[in-house]
């Protein structure tokens, strides 16, 4: 097994940049070729090193922040489900209630309704 290497300040500037892009436009699936085509990244490394710097992988993390603002749009908003859907990057309401249900344990109607603190 190849040793670990710690990632440089640039290295983790870059991938701070790229969260930031995909945080910016969570309606898009960027893929892993096009944000490194896009960040001038070897796929791989990309791959490897967002991982490396995240914990989690770059689908896991859109997704993370897709959840993240339906949940701020539930709270905030009296927007119906289909729209926060289509806000947080689903295609269509039931991809975006199984993904909350699986992430949180409940519905978004759930949370809505019972304000349950979400695990």
């Amino acid at each position: 097994m190849l040793p670990r290497h710690d990632l440089s300040g640039n290295e983790k500037k870059l991938l701070e940049t790229i969260k930031d892009f995909i945080a910016k436009d969570i309606r898009t699936h960027h893929t892993i070729a096009d944000l490194a085509e896009q960040f001038g990244i070897n796929r791989d490394k990309l791959k490897k090193q967002f991982h490396q710097h995240t914990g989690t992988g770059l689908y896991e993390y859109l997704k993370q922040v897709r959840l993240e603002r339906s949940v701020s749009l539930l709270d905030e908003t009296g927007k119906t489900v289909e729209v926060i859907a289509h806000l947080s990057g689903y295609t269509n309401a039931s991809s975006f209630i199984h993904a909350f249900k699986k992430q949180y344990g409940i519905t978004p109607l759930q949370y809505r309704t019972n304000g349950l603190p979400l695990g």
